[in-house]
């Protein structure tokens, strides 16, 4: 969060907010986000199902709050998220509309400069059009560099183009380094420009539609190779028909987009027109959802719980910039570095894999207002989850799931506190003996006396529920190793528990001020 500016944060009730006027840091922007909430109404008249209003939205002004998490989850899977994040491909099918409409003037006096000033006007518009969003401006930037250096004729390297934009846009902002969108998007161009051209000269198709599928897959192969690396490393997923997704739906974005500006554009002059125009691309984007549908539900449409380890994603990309190197300059000392680089990778992964094999330990996840625990041996885990709402997949998904795939473990069936086997009841308390280690857990209010209490020691004790408002409250006697307070209490209980566990010399950790909880032996 400090890298997107982001340093503190503050809880407040409702009572103690209190709203003192509007002003905007950045006022462009604050007109571009307006400018595109009035867009967005619009579509919403012209096309009336949400599903594919949602996608309209996402593809023509980079709007994707309307996705729901099953359209998200079918386009991630079939390798096409890319297209629901205006981006690169959006701008620069912008900027081949006007090469096509407007290519002409360039062969006539000043017609080179008026070209490039309606180009330039174009993008920029577009861009304000998607509420100047970080990677709309990232392409916009970079094309307007290429329209530039070709305006003025000079012999254009396309490389110095990326380096001249990213570097610009660095000085602006230079923590963009790290955001993954930055790093994808210049990826994914460079492996389009390099690669690309290489890979399509593998083979040459004598029919023209063949060769345009040959053109397409080898985008998409080549965006692929350059990305892939870093996104296993961040979203441990890939996706295996890419190739096929993207030659229905790079073509269909094309329509879309064109269609959506139309809808757009024809409102000011006919709303039947513009009503009807969105129709008939409501039907096909209707058609393309089906087909993505369709992809999701193909076995093997996707390979999960990737793990790449930072010095693992190095040394991948530095193997395959040597194998480019000998590929390029038939350097047999390059071929080496490639063998070099990925027979490392391979011992580390060895490593990794054998690490998490013997693995023993215990976690307690910071999930709002719930109790969530697990057990695990090797890649194998018992998770326990208790709470008012009960079983949460987006909880899972962001607070459990990215720390599960750095242990290797694999989808296996939740546990409640009824049907796990590892835990049994002693009186008030659940009880668990895992791997010579004692875990109490103590879930529900309970009235203790020395007369019924017997001496119980527990490396660890789990207080969840509010189940105990005072340390008082439990038996004299009682040490537990480790308190542990979880996020299933509340806020001011758990931290005067937390205060009276330290003012008796225990060892406590509150998760819901500490953060998650985990041990291994």
């Amino acid at each position: 969060m400090a890298n997107q500016g982001v340093y503190h944060q503050l809880f407040l009730s409702g009572e103690d907010l209190v709203l003192s006027g509007h002003s905007p840091p950045n006022p462009i922007r604050a007109l571009a986000l307006q400018a595109q909430q009035a867009f967005a109404d619009r579509l919403a008249e012209a096309i009336t199902q949400e599903r594919e209003q949602s996608i309209v939205w996402a593809l023509v002004l980079g709007v994707k709050e309307g996705l729901d998490a099953e359209t998200r989850q079918a386009y991630a899977t079939a390798g096409a998220m890319h297209v629901l994040a205006v981006s690169g491909l959006h701008v620069g099918i912008v900027y081949l509309i006007f090469l096509k409409l407007l290519g002409g003037l360039r062969r006539r006096p000043l017609g080179r400069w008026l070209f490039a000033l309606m180009v330039l006007i174009s993008l920029w518009s577009f861009a304000f059009l998607t509420g100047l969003s970080p990677s709309v401006m990232r392409a916009a930037t970079m094309f307007s560099f290429m329209v530039l250096a070709q305006t003025t004729q000079r012999k254009v390297s396309t490389y110095n183009t990326l380096a001249a934009s990213a570097f610009l846009l660095l000085l602006v902002n230079p923590y963009l380094i790290t955001s993954v969108g930055f790093q994808l998007s210049y990826l994914a161009v460079f492996g389009i420009v390099y690669l690309q051209p290489r890979i399509a000269s593998w083979w040459t198709p004598k029919h023209r539609a063949m060769d345009w599928v040959w053109q397409l897959t080898t985008v998409s192969i080549a965006a692929q190779i350059a990305t892939g690396p870093l996104a296993v490393y961040y979203f441990h997923v890939f996706p295996t028909y890419f190739f096929l997704s993207n030659l229905l739906v790079v073509p269909l974005a094309t329509v879309i987009l064109v269609g959506g500006l139309l809808v757009l554009a024809l409102s000011v002059i006919s709303i039947p027109l513009s009503d009807l125009i969105g129709q008939l691309l409501e039907w096909i984007v209707w058609g393309m959802n089906e087909v993505i549908f369709a992809l999701e539900q193909l076995p093997g449409s996707r390979i999960v719980d990737l793990v790449l380890t930072p010095t693992q994603v190095l040394l991948l990309c530095l193997g395959f910039l040597a194998f480019l190197a000998f590929w390029e300059l038939r350097k047999f000392p390059y071929l080496l570095y490639t063998i070099g680089c990925w027979g490392a990778l391979v011992i580390i992964a060895l490593g990794i894999s054998y690490r998490w094999s013997y693995q023993r330990g215990f976690t307690v996840y910071d999930v709002n207002n719930s109790s969530v625990h697990s057990l695990y041996l090797g890649t194998q885990r018992t998770l326990i989850w208790e709470g008012e709402e009960g079983w949460n997949a987006d909880d899972y998904g962001f607070q459990v799931l990215p720390y599960e795939q750095s242990l290797g473990f694999r989808p296996t069936t939740r546990s409640t506190l009824s049907d796990s086997t590892l835990w049994h009841t002693t009186g008030p308390w659940r009880v668990c003996q895992w791997q010579g280690r004692s875990v109490g857990w103590l879930k529900e209010p309970a009235t203790f006396s020395q007369a019924q209490f017997r001496p119980l020691r527990f490396d660890y004790l789990i207080l969840s529920h509010n189940a105990i408002r005072h340390l008082e409250d439990l038996p004299q006697g009682l040490e537990p190793g480790l308190l542990i307070l979880d996020s299933s209490n509340k806020s001011y209980i758990a931290a005067r528990l937390q205060t009276d566990a330290e003012a008796r010399g225990w060892a406590v950790h509150s998760v819901p001020q500490s953060g998650a909880f985990t041990a291994t032996w």
